[in-house]
């Protein structure tokens, strides 16, 4: 058993052109309407920061200070297959500088219970000194924060008792293509689970591995 907070959803900030994408359903968040203004873990403003909470809500039942045993997910995930649902936009990371870096934000499923986002963060992480072009990168150390991620990688894991966010700690990420179409894989993912206090690594947190999957999404007004 491991101890978390219920209903919390630590994920990528979402837009708007990607709620759809971004867990509104996620059974671990009870009843979310996007109508809390009130900051916390509501998942519902976005401040412009990659580590702004994510998608999903306190069950209103349960205080939102409240923590309690769950089991974590079954993280042999295997192979995951092609991104369903996708949907994606490019803006800017700074919007005083809207034609500075950029980032391309992408969004989708693999089931219900498995939501992924990726945003490709020009100068960042694994593109630190350079736009997102096309190669192939190797996720190290950077790409396990969302405060310094350039390659920023999460999937969400659905429970009946909670909702995991998790980060990348290793994967190799192809990207095929980056202009109107984000197009790629990730093979050898690892993942454990962050921790929504610091946008990282929670310490002792839930784990686990993707074989591979692929993803072809095209950039809204691209």
């Amino acid at each position: 058993m491991y101890r978390r907070r219920r209903g919390t959803a630590p994920l990528l900030a979402c837009t708007l052109l990607l709620a759809a994408a971004c867990g509104s359903d996620s059974k671990g968040g009870g009843d979310d309407d996007g109508g809390d203004d009130g900051g916390g873990d509501d998942g519902g403003g976005d401040d412009g920061g990659l580590a702004d909470g994510g998608p999903g809500a306190p069950d209103a039942s349960v205080p939102v200070d409240a923590e309690m045993e769950v089991d974590c997910p079954d993280g042999n995930l295997g192979a995951l297959g092609a991104l369903a649902n996708g949907l994606g936009i490019q803006e800017p990371f700074d919007e005083a500088d809207p034609k500075g870096a950029q980032v391309r934000l992408l969004a989708g499923d693999f089931g219900e219970d498995r939501i992924f986002q990726l945003a490709l963060v020009d100068q960042r992480g694994a593109f630190e000194g350079t736009a997102v072009v096309p190669g192939t990168y190797e996720i190290g150390e950077a790409e396990a924060s969302l405060t310094t991620c350039g390659a920023c990688i999460t999937l969400g894991l659905t429970t009946d008792d909670a909702f995991f966010g998790m980060l990348p700690t290793a994967a190799t990420l192809t990207l095929d293509a980056v202009d109107t179409n984000v197009t790629g894989s990730v093979t050898g993912l690892a993942l454990q689970e962050e921790d929504p206090a610091t946008g990282g690594l929670r310490e002792g947190g839930c784990t686990a591995t993707v074989e591979s999957l692929s993803f072809d999404v095209v950039i809204a007004g691209s």
